[in-house]
């Protein structure tokens, strides 16, 4: 029984459309975001996969949605030993934010655009565009 179960939930993982499975209270805990903020974080999860892949080390302590066309600033804390994010980054004790415009999305830091992309990030700076 419990190999047929397995086999069923591997096949229903393998299936799934799904892009991730984390919800904001796992990358937001505690912050009680508003509709424009949870409509921002998806926004920054289809620009930053790593908020996904990495979401056990990473904090996101803001989500600035403004009233008027300015970018949405996304903020989060990257802790001083991250089990998730490659030491090759170095993004040990990182806080990083991340712009998001309507036609651009950029981050404040070298560490910040290689945490997000999921890669050593090569571009120019700052800013460090994303997209």
């Amino acid at each position: 029984m419990k190999r047929m179960t397995l086999m069923a939930l591997l096949l229903l993982t393998a299936c799934s459309n799904e892009v991730s499975v984390l919800t904001a209270a796992d990358l937001a805990p505690g912050l009680g975001l508003n509709d424009a903020q949870l409509a921002a974080l998806e926004d920054a999860r289809k620009v930053c996969p790593g908020l996904d892949d990495y979401s056990p080390d990473l904090r996101v302590v803001k989500i600035d949605v403004p009233a008027i066309a300015e970018p949405i600033i996304f903020a989060f804390d990257i802790p001083g030993k991250p089990q998730h994010v490659p030491d090759t980054f170095k993004a040990w004790g990182q806080h990083c934010e991340i712009e998001l415009d309507d036609d651009r999305a950029s981050a404040s830091k070298r560490v910040c655009a290689s945490a997000c992309l999921r890669r050593p990030f090569d571009g120019d700076g700052p800013p460090y565009i994303l997209n």
